[in-house]
């Protein structure tokens, strides 16, 4: 048995089914959880402060938008896949061939059906938060993409509300689910399927940094992306509702439906920095062509999706 097998439980691998996502607790033996914490904490972090040359650094958070690379502020992550960083820690090098491998094997198990590759993950990242959040969006956004599991493993001792740092999950149509980033917790969602940000983190002090590595699980195929005219003969709005909440094409039309949410995260993440006044110019041309098209729809899963605040 894979070592995290026991933790894709039926009522787990039926939780994702049907809303997208599951969390589990206790990932590894208490002592082995803060072991890994406190050695991913000693490593170096690249903030124009750091002074150990020994070890691996976490780099800047950067992002592609418009040919330009943007920092996503306050954020830093280590990519696993760069061997010589790994080599220079051995948590880096264990969470890279043991427990990465682990999952991919426990989750090929547990979702036959999502035709997973079962060879390797296609990335692993250790990230840290010093502050900062992260705006509204797929982990698959469409291709060359081809990631189906996202599984975020929190490290985060002594977490309470008031630190922030909460993973929004936003299954479409469904109501929003706030998910504590509790210290050796698991959190497993579909990357195409399941619209999230995560939430300011609060606490600036050293010793309180936000801390999770992520492992992405990708399918051997891809999911529809292009929606076209076939896709909208819909016979009422429940059907089109029933669709698009269990198809990746919901991908096409989320930035129209989730506008407030896009944009609300949107700025609280690059709000006064160089990156908010193209990225929201850049969204709201998205959302308005959207609704030039399909402005029923849009409008009628608008309505849908607020009643489920109050549901």
């Amino acid at each position: 048995m894979s070592r995290f097998e026991h933790l894709f439980t039926s009522d787990n691998v039926k939780h994702l089914q049907s809303t997208g996502f599951f969390y589990c607790d206790q990932i590894f033996d208490e002592k082995e959880a803060i072991r890994i914490r406190e050695e991913l904490l000693s490593l170096d972090v690249d903030d124009n402060t750091s002074t150990t040359a020994r070890l691996p650094t976490f780099k800047e958070h950067l992002f592609q938008f418009a040919g330009k690379l943007y920092p996503k502020p306050h954020i830093y992550e280590i990519d696993l896949h760069d061997a010589a960083l790994r080599q220079r820690s051995a948590t880096l090098e264990q969470i890279y061939r043991v427990t990465g491998p682990a999952l991919v094997s426990a989750a090929h198990i547990a979702f036959p059906d999502l035709d997973l590759d079962p060879t390797s993950a296609s990335a692993i990242k250790v990230q840290l938060n010093k502050g900062g959040s992260f705006p509204c969006h797929y982990d698959n956004p469409g291709p060359p993409n081809k990631r189906c599991l996202t599984c975020i493993v929190y490290l985060n001792a002594e977490w309470n509300d008031s630190f922030g740092g909460q993973l929004e999950l936003m299954p479409f149509l469904k109501k929003k689910v706030t998910v504590q980033p509790l210290m050796n917790r698991m959190v497993v969602f579909r990357s195409d399927l399941v619209l999230h940000g995560v939430a300011p983190w609060k606490v600036p002090k050293e010793d309180a940094n936000r801390l999770c590595f992520t492992v992405w699980i990708d399918a051997l195929t891809q999911g529809e992306y292009k929606l076209t005219r076939k896709h909208l003969q819909f016979v009422s709005w429940d059907s089109a509702a029933t669709f698009f909440s269990s198809s990746t094409l919901q991908r096409c039309i989320s930035r129209a439906v989730y506008d407030e949410e896009y944009e609300e995260t949107l700025i609280r993440c690059v709000g006064g920095t160089p990156a908010e006044a193209p990225m929201l110019a850049q969204h709201k041309h998205h959302v308005q062509a959207l609704l030039s098209q399909l402005r029923p729809l849009i409008e009628e899963f608008r309505r849908r999706k607020a009643e489920t605040v109050f549901s």
